[in-house]
């Protein structure tokens, strides 16, 4: 491993420092090696063997833009004055991630991936959240910001261990990291967070870069051989005989897709195969040719009884599930997939991406630019501490979970302790076993495969960028790499002003000369681009001057499809629809949680007030006669209320267009609502007490039942948004161990296992929970990429300030 990599910044702001370690500019050679994550599968022959070369991987744009883009602030500093979030709330550093991985290593004689190990029954550290930033608690981190004291909060690291002999996953506490993001040093504390087999092996998260799949699916594929090669010619690459890519392209397998009737036993995934015509054009136009080649896969793991991995089902053309080889043989189907009629990334191509019309990268602005926000960051530190019009924040990119913004003010006031993406799931429709289902920060992580933003693209030129570690990426066709023992460190995230070209407050004067008044709207931008495969995630965190605040991500990339044919699965057209000759893309559902740990005035005196606009007669207007002038008419009125108690029903927001409503997290601290005008003097004026509402776009929830697996997976999805008591051990809304056998979850760790306690919520610190969800239909104009579309929290001050906050000095 070279020195190429991330750069760390100088006292200018200027790439210039000491480089971070990463898989770059070196060159490796592989052969290639089926697995798990090795999008072709069988692809053995000297074809793609060859050298990994990374240059260029880990983008060198920072310091680019401008010398004092970034202020490099020391830590003395950062303890004595602003910007502490940067020395708590950070995502660990590659040399942090490495650090923690070779103390895991050490302590377990374990392999640092699955590639690593020795033998079978060697532990190793499993998935892509396999080390990460343990978060602290909030009252000790709180005690730190706000200056009650000048110690620094241990920091923690969680890993994740595949344990085989004992047929368990283990999560281990591992730290305290002390010294600095670039020479960590870890302690020796080594905590067993869960009982041993409490989680089985069965159920650890999904890892891509696994390859234990490898000799089955060749054998597979090899029995299948008389009943493939008539239907896909010259096309596999496990008949090193007959292969020929360069006439008629190439199937592969894709084997990642995990199957509902996984058991915590049994690790049931499936193998589904695609058509490409050129592998240059791999993850760009595997998508649009799936075959009519699947089969699923079934890995018996518990202790002292291990089977397999063994197929478990194949289906062929359309029909199915046949028990094993022989019987695909002795069936003697006649398929009818015939060659796509592709394009070769011509001007015409329908099926691959044409960057028609593109935006120039522009990697360098020349000259300096004045902005209207400041960025800093201690050195080695990925996340950003900002401050702009009132605002300030800080910024980083968690390894699973994406993107988050921490400790939150408006004109010096905390206004959101934690603002940060949680789950991006997404559920299919399906026949023939095939609900797919993904839990992408299980899956790919999102905070592990990113982008590295481009200027002018991604991005505006004169952005500031920030950075995430990461371990994981892919190589085309080679497959998946990754190696915790070997983080590195991308730039995917941007900071910058944007004039959105409207007003953020407006009127027109009436008068002859028809005058407006008003001013533009210019809000801060916080941006990270994240990938799980066919996917991208874009989400930003938008901030205006007028004390709001929103939480948008766009969804893009490419739909997943199915092959169809009339004659044989017509009934493909329930679940989808036809795009393209034989072509079917299935219904789907994106669920985008987010959390919001708000604190209006002090934390734990905080409450749920509602708003809801009935029809009718409301009582008190109906006594004093202030109906009688329009009886027997009936007005719209408010009915105000506060929520007592945590539960489904109580605490859990699923809109009513029929009856509209607002929900404020408020300060029920009286001496707040005193300190305001007199008009809020009245105890039962439950509008006067300070807060912040929130507001989703898009109201889709799971229309899945409710006892469905997929619904225990993502219990958040039963609502719009659900509030909970804030609890250190209610982190996340859901877990990577419920990709496999969702029905039986682990660990507690779901929304609707935080909802069932019933605590109070009046005077308490309150988490809300929200699910952005999007309905995918997908149209013919999704081929070959989807026009980015967007979902979007508003978390807006409701009777927060006195008048409109953008007007006031």
């Amino acid at each position: 491993m070279d020195q190429e990599s991330s750069i760390l910044l100088d006292e200018n702001g200027q790439g210039g420092g000491q480089r971070r370690e990463s898989p770059g500019g070196k060159q490796r050679t592989y052969a290639l090696v089926l697995g798990l994550t090795t999008f072709v599968i069988g692809l053995l022959t000297g074809v793609f063997v060859g050298t990994r070369n990374t240059d260029g991987f880990v983008s060198s744009f920072r310091g680019e833009i401008e010398e004092t883009a970034v202020t490099l602030i020391s830590t003395t500093a950062l303890e004595t004055g602003e910007g502490r979030a940067a020395l708590v709330l950070d995502e660990l550093s590659p040399e942090e991630i490495r650090a923690v991985s070779a103390k895991v290593v050490e302590r377990l004689s374990a392999a640092s991936s699955s590639k690593n190990q020795k033998n079978k029954n060697q532990p190793y550290l499993v998935g892509v959240n396999a080390v990460e930033w343990e978060t602290p608690r909030k009252a000790e981190v709180l005690a730190f910001l706000d200056g009650e004291t000048k110690e620094v909060p241990k920091r923690y690291a969680r890993a994740t261990v595949a344990r085989p002999e004992t047929a368990d996953v283990m999560v281990f506490r591992v730290g305290p990291i002390s010294g600095t993001r670039k020479a960590p040093s870890v302690g020796e504390e080594f905590e067993a967070l869960y009982g041993d087999g409490e989680i089985p092996i069965a159920k650890m998260p999904p890892d891509i870069c696994d390859e234990s799949l490898s000799e089955l699916i060749a054998a597979t594929m090899e029995g299948l051989r008389p009943v493939l090669e008539p239907v896909f010619p010259r096309m596999i690459p496990f008949f090193e005989d007959t292969y020929k890519p360069e006439e008629v392209g190439t199937v592969f397998g894709f084997p990642i897709f995990p199957d509902l009737k996984s058991t915590p036993e049994s690790r049931v995934m499936m193998v589904k195969f695609f058509w490409i015509r050129d592998g240059k054009a791999f993850n760009n136009g595997m998508w649009m040719h799936p075959t009519p080649l699947v089969f699923q896969t079934n890995h018996t793991m518990v202790k002292g009884g291990e089977e397999g991995p063994f197929v478990s089902a194949i289906y062929w053309c359309g029909r199915g599930p046949f028990g094993t080889v022989q019987d695909v043989l002795d069936a003697k189907i006649d398929c009818e997939w015939e060659v796509p009629a592709a394009s070769d990334g011509s001007s015409e191509a329908w099926d691959t991406p044409i960057e028609r019309g593109a935006v120039e990268e522009k990697k360098k602005v020349k000259g300096k630019k004045k902005r209207t926000f400041s960025v800093s960051a201690p050195e080695g530190t990925n996340g950003r501490y900002v401050k702009w019009k009132g605002w300030e924040f800080f910024v980083t990119q968690r390894l699973s979970t994406g993107m988050s913004v921490w400790d939150i003010r408006f004109r010096g006031k905390r206004i959101v302790y934690e603002l940060s993406l949680q789950e991006s799931a997404a559920i299919y429709g399906g026949g023939q076993g095939d609900q797919t289902y993904y839990l992408d920060t299980a899956m790919t992580g999102m905070g592990q495969i990113t982008g590295i933003v481009r200027p002018g693209v991604d991005c505006p030129e004169d952005a500031v960028t920030f950075w995430n570690s990461a371990w994981v990426y892919g190589e085309f066709p080679r497959g998946f790499f990754g190696d915790p023992m070997e983080a590195f460190s991308r730039e995917s995230g941007c900071i910058f002003e944007l004039d959105t070209g409207t007003a953020l407050w407006s009127h027109v004067d009436q008068s002859r000369k028809g005058k407006t008044m008003g001013i533009s709207r210019k809000s801060l931008i916080v941006r990270a681009i994240s990938n799980s495969g066919n996917y991208d995630y874009i989400a930003s965190a938008i901030f205006d001057i007028d004390g709001s605040l929103h939480f948008e991500m766009r969804l893009a990339g490419m739909a997943e499809t199915r092959w169809i044919h009339q004659k044989v699965n017509a009934w493909e057209a329930d679940f989808s629809t036809l795009i393209h000759s034989h072509l079917a893309a299935p219904m789907h559902t994106h669920y985008i949680n987010v959390k919001v740990d708000l604190d209006i005035g002090q934390p734990d005196k905080n409450g749920i007030h509602v708003m809801r606009s009935l029809s009718g007669y409301p009582q008190a207007a109906k006594e004093a006669g202030a109906l009688e002038p329009l009886e027997p008419l009936a007005s719209k009125y408010i009915v105000e209320d506060i929520v007592k108690k945590e539960g489904p029903g109580n605490s859990t927001v699923v809109p009513d267009p029929h009856r509209p409503a607002v929900w404020r997290v408020i300060s029920m601290d009286q001496k707040t609502a005193d300190q305001r005008t007199a008009l809020c003097k009245e105890e039962s004026s439950w509008s006067c007490y300070p807060g912040y509402a929130l507001v989703a776009s898009e109201t889709v929830r799971n229309t899945l039942p409710d006892d469905h697996p997929l619904s225990k997976m993502i219990g958040f999805a039963k609502y719009t948004m659900a509030f909970t008591k804030q609890h250190d051990d209610e982190q996340r809304s859901s877990t990577p161990f419920d990709t496999y056998a969702p029905q039986n979850r682990t660990g507690g760790i779901s929304v609707d296992v935080y909802l069932e306690d019933g605590e109070s919520l009046e005077g308490a610190d309150v988490v809300a929970w929200a699910t952005l969800a999007h309905e995918h239909i997908p149209r013919s104009e999704d081929a070959p990429l989807i026009s980015n579309y967007p979902v979007r929290l508003s978390v807006l001050p409701w009777n927060y300030f006195p008048r409109h906050a953008a007007m006031e000095p």
